[in-house]
């Protein structure tokens, strides 16, 4: 009967927690806030949990890797970012001639496309094969 009501009393404390933005260490050194007042996103990082080693840029970068391709545009998705594109084979990656969606950068100007212009795009690729075009250029 004790451990029931232990455990009621836990389940209460968390969802008080939960509710009224409480933090808390985990033992690890971070400090995580729970409820309201948590970040939206992500967890709160100390100075140390952002700041990169030289070695661990170069092992990003390293990770990184940019392609080449060629394809037709058929539709563009600005306010999402994207553009459809049927692409030529891309050896690189070894894909097929095929339609597909693509994400860009933010930066990558999309105004000046229309559907049937061929394009070279450049696609930024990283370990796990996930892909963003972070440059296009129509060639007619």
């Amino acid at each position: 009967m004790k451990k029931v009501q232990n455990l009621g009393l836990q389940a209460g404390l968390l969802c008080l927690a939960l509710s009224s933005g409480v933090s808390f260490a985990d033992g690890s050194g971070h400090t995580h806030m729970m409820g309201e007042q948590a970040p939206q996103q992500g967890h709160m990082m100390g100075d140390q949990d952002h700041m990169m080693t030289n070695e661990q840029m170069s092992d990003m970068h390293q990770q990184m890797r940019d392609v080449m391709g060629t394809g037709t545009v058929n539709k563009i998705m600005g306010d999402k970012h994207m553009v459809n594109i049927s692409h030529e084979p891309i050896s690189d990656l070894n894909w097929p001639k095929m339609r597909m969606n693509f994400k860009t950068e933010q930066g990558v100007d999309l105004s000046k496309l229309k559907p049937g212009q061929v394009v070279n795009f450049t696609l930024q690729v990283d370990k796990d094969n996930n892909y963003l075009i972070k440059d296009i250029k129509v060639v007619k």
